[in-house]
């Protein structure tokens, strides 16, 4: 009965090391895989503050084409209203 504990013993002991170098294995793998994958986010990083530029300088240049816009709107509505107010006034004087 002793042999068949001591066989069981060593054939535990023979598992737990396989056991134990198997993850030390995987642990390497799942760190090595972790570096690999912080360099891929910071490569996207780097790429999105490339395109936030980008679209900020795009934003920049609608708000002074809509200024511009806006500003020509404005400049053409007081002048109709002018021209309305100028006809309004001969009209009154006429009568």
């Amino acid at each position: 009965m002793t042999e068949y504990n001591q066989i069981l013993l060593s054939i535990l002991l023979v598992l737990v090391c396989v056991l134990v170098i198997f993850l030390i294995v995987v642990a390497i793998k799942l760190i090595i895989t972790t570096d690999k994958v912080n360099i891929i986010l910071k490569d996207v990083e780097n790429k999105l503050k490339s395109i936030n530029g980008f679209f900020n300088c795009l934003d920049s240049i609608t708000d002074a084409i809509s200024l511009v816009g806006n500003t020509l709107i404005d400049k053409t509505i007081n002048l109709i209203d002018r021209l309305i107010n100028r006809k309004r006034k001969e009209e009154e004087i006429d009568e």
